[in-house]
């Protein structure tokens, strides 16, 4: 006990230098829902911008469709031109019958020349316009390599602080594992002591109870005889007082009454039907319901929901529609929703990278309420899923 007592009191220690442990937690986690959100922005820039730069595209398809198409057309009129020259104009004025049928003549070559002209001008602001839409979809093009970029390195210092992250846990989870190891062989030994003393206290209550049956043996046989006595006695008292035969006096027996034992209370279970998976791909279920080993320090040895593994980002969904009744942050469950389904019973969404929803909010079954990730006490992604009936945690694979 005084080894026990040693290992108490660094185990203590231990545990007053967690706090600063989940202090680091909380702030790298922030750091962490930060950059994910900053890495979600800058997929929705590329987005957009790969849908800018489509556009162009076609834009650009089209136009040089247009300008091949106005190219041709120049081409057979410039060489009908050159070929003929102005003797078809000539011609056309010299058949004129009258003054106004020369003036509207005249007015047919105005049209032709001015035709011309346009379709020229056309076809060169066409050139303009597919030069300008070019050197924007470079412009683009030269943005999407930088955002790019940054997408990159907003990445790479996700990973350097979940790294870290980590790193600190499994650090952390060493210096108590080593006193915890000592308090189990010192637990053990007292288990082993308990359980002898346990033993010899069965045995003397044994030895009491046999005493018991035997005391209690004796005084129903002193009793019986005493009441045999009694009634021979008072037989003969009767006999000597009357010739006549009188009846002794019955003494009235005693029934016992047996005791009816309560019912038992039935338990009562919530439907378990309506419940839908709660991501948007199968994962892998890593860690069951109930009594387990603690996969890092501070983690539950009796699991009270199922751990799935999923890669950073996976949509995590509503099992089932419902009321958010909260949407919040703690060092040991990170950023986590837990969901209202009426008559007591609520689903709980853990360790996720970043939150889609606030509280009272309605949600439907299968809408996005969160992503994965790995806030809070966890060493990995993935999401902790629980379910709640009348304030008892039960197992969730009986709802899916």
């Amino acid at each position: 006990n005084k080894k026990k007592a040693d290992r108490e009191k660094t185990l203590s220690d231990l545990e007053s230098g967690k706090k600063d442990i989940i202090k680091y937690i909380e702030k790298l986690d922030k750091k962490l829902t930060k950059i994910t959100g900053e890495i979600n922005e800058v997929k929705a820039k590329i987005t957009d911008l790969n849908n800018s730069i489509r556009v162009l595209k076609a834009d650009i398809k089209t136009a040089d469709e247009d300008i091949a198409d106005q190219y041709e057309i120049m081409k057979k009129r410039i060489k009908y031109m050159y070929e003929r020259g102005n003797a078809d104009y000539i011609d056309i004025l010299l058949e004129s019958t009258s003054i106004s049928d020369f003036l509207n003549r005249s007015e047919y070559i105005e049209k032709i020349s001015e035709y011309d002209k346009n379709m020229l001008g056309r076809y060169v602001a066409a050139k303009e316009e597919l030069e300008n839409k070019k050197a924007s979809l470079e412009e683009k093009k030269e943005e999407l390599k930088v955002e790019k970029q940054a997408l990159k390195l907003e990445k790479e210092a996700l990973l350097k602080v979940a790294d870290k992250k980590e790193e600190e846990l499994k650090e952390y989870e060493k210096k108590i594992s080593k006193a915890d190891s000592q308090m189990e062989q010192y637990d053990n030994e007292l288990i082993r002591q308990e359980q002898i003393l346990a033993e010899a206290i069965a045995e003397r209550q044994r030895e009491i109870e046999r005493e018991e049956a035997e005391r209690r043996a004796a005084e129903e046989a002193a009793r019986k005889a005493a009441e045999e006595a009694a009634r021979k006695e008072e037989e003969e008292k009767n006999a000597a007082a009357t010739a006549e035969p009188s009846e002794s006096a019955k003494g009235s027996k005693k029934s016992k009454a047996t005791p009816t034992p309560a019912p038992a209370a039935g338990s009562r279970s919530a439907s378990a039907s309506g419940f839908t998976w709660p991501l948007a791909v199968s994962g892998t279920i890593t860690s069951r319901f109930g009594s387990r080993t603690s996969p890092t320090r501070g983690a539950s040895t009796y699991h009270e929901g199922i751990d799935i593994s999923a890669s950073a980002g996976t949509s995590i969904l509503a099992a089932k529609a419902g009321t958010v009744v909260s949407a919040s942050y703690s060092s040991a469950a990170g950023n986590y929703v837990m969901i209202s389904h009426g008559d007591g019973v609520y689903t709980i969404y853990m360790h996720a990278s970043s939150l889609n929803v606030s509280v009272g909010q309605k949600v439907s079954q299968g809408e996005t309420i969160a992503y994965v990730g790995s806030t809070g006490i966890s060493t990995g992604n993935h999401l902790h899923f629980g379910v709640s009936v009348n304030g008892t945690y039960v197992n969730p694979m009986d709802y899916l």
